[in-house]
């Protein structure tokens, strides 16, 4: 089940804290620079106990495959899926035709095809949501995984042709369906272990297929219909359309449903990626719908940080800390965010310091004298559209621009 943030409660927590058991979300921890050893990693810290904290996992972040269907079939549509889909199936339109140069055509298109679907599912898994980029590495360098895709599907024949010749048509038909039951769990292996080897080891992807559950088999379900898609439609459809857009539009409807079903594959691996074992580091995960979440760009200038501590220890009930978290890391230099000066005052009057009320009410934020700089209801730096009370805190709840500040 889902857990949420201990002082947001309709955000998902990425992070766990051992010591007080709090769940918290990206704005509610202390993100740190690492010393000189480690450039570029970040140490993320409990602001109660001042430990690090664990990562709860992507599978607490992103939503069920099954809850997201619509985003598999938007995901070929944007921009670097959609070009790459258009200029092959051009060149498939053109260039395939009898003869040599139409094969060599048609395993160059399907070579790129699979090279830039493996690097889709590599991306997902990896947890980054958006599409690679088409530059050399996801299009013409290594094509080893692509030559190691094709060697699974090398093996299931064989040894299907095995079983045809010595046990007959029946049981050649069962191998067959149990091969494909279990391909998306080999080609999954195939990213996770980069070996052939271990993706066509049937104690492999049984356990694989097991670990991940009922999920599996509704994963299959779908990659089933995503591959025989592209037929229907060529039967319905596409054959009844002019001679010379037939093998453009049926290459296109292919690539775009094998993008869809590596997308797929890539996400179960990262909804599952604890269970399989496959790591996914918290700076790795990158989703297109969630850049506009204002959790995963938080302010990070000290006062920013300050001002949600302050309301962490508001929440959580200790005034007195609140108010002594300010005075701590404010010192004598004075309150310069209107907000933060507006929270201090409000504590100060709740804990009843009384002489440290009147001198703050002299000062204001900024260092602004006289009762001047006293906004709404006579509070320092009060510039906001309206505020009501917070039940079972007394602190206000401002609405307008300024109480996007307040997450």
């Amino acid at each position: 089940m889902r857990q949420y943030c201990q002082y947001h409660p309709t955000r998902p927590a990425h992070w766990y804290c051992d010591q007080c058991g709090k769940p918290l979300c990206p704005e509610c921890v202390d993100t740190r620079e690492t010393d000189s050893y480690h450039p570029g990693k970040k140490l993320h810290m409990c602001p109660n106990c001042n430990i690090p904290v664990q990562w709860m996992g992507v599978a607490n972040i992103i939503d069920p495959f099954w809850k997201r269907l619509p985003p598999f079939f938007l995901y070929p549509l944007t921009f670097r899926p959609l070009v790459l889909m258009v200029v092959l199936s051009v060149l498939a339109g053109i260039l395939t035709r009898p003869g040599i140069i139409g094969w060599v055509a048609a395993v160059a298109i399907w070579g790129i095809t699979l090279k830039y679907a493996y690097a889709i599912l590599q991306a997902t898994a990896g947890g980054d949501l958006n599409a690679p980029n088409l530059d050399a590495d996801a299009l013409l360098n290594n094509f080893g995984p692509v030559l190691k895709q094709v060697g699974i599907y090398i093996a299931i024949f064989t040894a299907a042709g095995v079983v045809f010749a010595h046990m007959g048509r029946t049981a050649g038909g069962l191998f067959l369906f149990i091969a494909t039951l279990f391909l998306p769990a080999m080609v999954i292996l195939l990213v996770t272990t980069e070996s052939l080897i271990q993706a066509v080891n049937p104690l492999m992807f049984v356990r694989l297929a097991t670990r991940i559950g009922w999920g599996y088999l509704l994963m299959y379900f779908f990659c089933s219909i995503l591959g025989a898609a592209p037929a229907v439609l060529g039967r319905h459809i596409i054959l009844h359309l002019p001679a010379e857009m037939r093998l453009f539009l049926f290459t296109l409807v292919k690539i775009y449903y094998t993008f869809i079903s590596y997308h797929l594959m890539g996400y179960v691996i990262l909804q599952y990626h604890e269970d399989i074992g496959y790591r996914v580091d918290v700076d790795d995960f990158k989703a297109a719908e969630t850049a506009g979440d204002p959790a995963m760009a938080v302010a990070d200038d000290p006062e920013s940080r300050l001002l949600r501590r302050v309301n962490q220890l508001i929440k959580d009930g200790d005034h007195e800390g609140a108010r002594d978290a300010i005075e701590r890391e404010v010192g004598e230099r004075g309150i310069a965010d209107p907000l933060l000066s507006e929270r201090y005052y409000l504590l100060l009057k709740m804990t009843g310091a009384t002489d440290k009320l009147k001198i703050h009410a002299r000062s204001g934020p900024s260092g602004a004298q006289g009762p001047a700089n006293l906004g709404h209801g006579g509070l320092p730096g009060m510039s906001v559209i309206g505020s009501r009370l917070l039940p079972g805190a007394g602190l206000p709840v401002q609405t307008g621009r300024m109480a996007q500040r307040n997450r």
